[in-house]
């Protein structure tokens, strides 16, 4: 039996990549996947290739976020972890980066992450999980228990910090999984 029999996991930006690499794992561990991706007919491939199932998704969309965690929602009951891969990168000097291309990073690399946080939070602190693991934010900072925290490092930083599952045992962290079932 894998750690992660039974759970139910939610990776973005899942098509390709590490995405799918955790994916696989995740799978491989005995969870249940949803992958989301805005490269739809790659996400599709992917989660096929992996018995993953996949739904579209722009993370920078609240009520995208609240369409899919309710689909999941409806039919597992709830969300145990949630992997908040999606991202973008660009190589570019400062006086070659536009506006238009920070606030994209921004959007997605940041809003999406805290959308994600968010939408999935309420979920798992009803089933007492939490488990929510930040690739691209701050990968060396250390969660305290019971809290959120959301640090970003690209091009920008911002620092939340709130309660969320007190009582569960559970808790957030932006550098390693931390759910009370998973030590």
């Amino acid at each position: 039996m894998g750690r992660l029999q039974g759970k139910v996991a939610l990776i973005t930006g899942g098509a390709r990549g590490q995405g799918a690499d955790e994916a696989r794992l995740f799978i491989a561990e005995g969870a249940t996947v949803y992958i989301t991706d805005v490269l739809e007919e790659q996400g599709e491939k992917t989660a096929t290739a992996l018995g993953a199932r996949f739904m579209a998704q722009d993370v920078t969309s609240a009520a995208r976020w609240t369409e899919i965690v309710s689909a999941i929602v409806a039919e597992h009951g709830r969300i145990d972890v949630l992997v908040n891969n999606a991202g973008v990168f660009k190589v570019a000097r400062l006086l070659d980066t536009s506006e238009e291309d920070y606030d994209r990073i921004i959007a997605i690399n940041q809003k999406g992450v805290f959308l994600g946080m968010q939408a999935v939070a309420p979920t798992m602190c009803d089933a007492g999980s939490g488990a929510n693991r930040q690739y691209l934010l701050s990968r060396g900072t250390r969660g305290r228990a019971r809290c959120v925290r959301l640090w970003g490092e690209q091009m920008g930083s911002t620092w939340h910090e709130s309660d969320c599952c007190p009582g569960t045992g559970a808790f957030w962290s932006t550098s390693q999984f931390c759910p009370p079932w998973f030590h």
